[in-house]
């Protein structure tokens, strides 16, 4: 019995034995429309007794298809500076001293020594 392949390459048309063989290797699939050459029923290839599907061939990936590169879980660290440069970002010695308190009169600020 003769029988036509509709593959997305276009129609082939194989025997039994050819057939047989196609779906072992994974050359079509169980959805790939076969058509039957003496009686014109076309169906899937699944709905054909017989016939044992492989897997179809690996093939080599593409170059774009390679893994995703690995995002740590955690953010990086704030930035802090150098040991040796940590005083340089310290207040400055002169900022800590207090306030010196306003006189209380005008008068007063001409005798203040302070």
């Amino acid at each position: 019995m003769a029988w036509k392949v509709y593959l997305p390459s276009g129609t082939v048309e194989v025997g039994s034995a050819d057939l047989k063989r196609m779906a072992a290797n994974g050359e079509i699939e169980k959805s790939t429309l076969v058509e039957s050459t003496t009686n014109k029923v076309r169906t899937q290839a699944s709905g054909i007794a017989g016939l044992v599907f492989g897997e179809p061939p690996k093939q080599e990936p593409e170059p774009y298809d390679l893994p995703a590169a690995e995002v740590p879980n955690s953010p990086p660290p704030l930035w802090s500076p150098p040991e040796d440069r940590r005083a340089a970002f310290q207040e400055a010695p002169w900022a800590a001293r207090k306030p010196v308190a306003p006189p209380r009169s005008t008068f007063g600020a001409l005798f203040d020594t302070s």
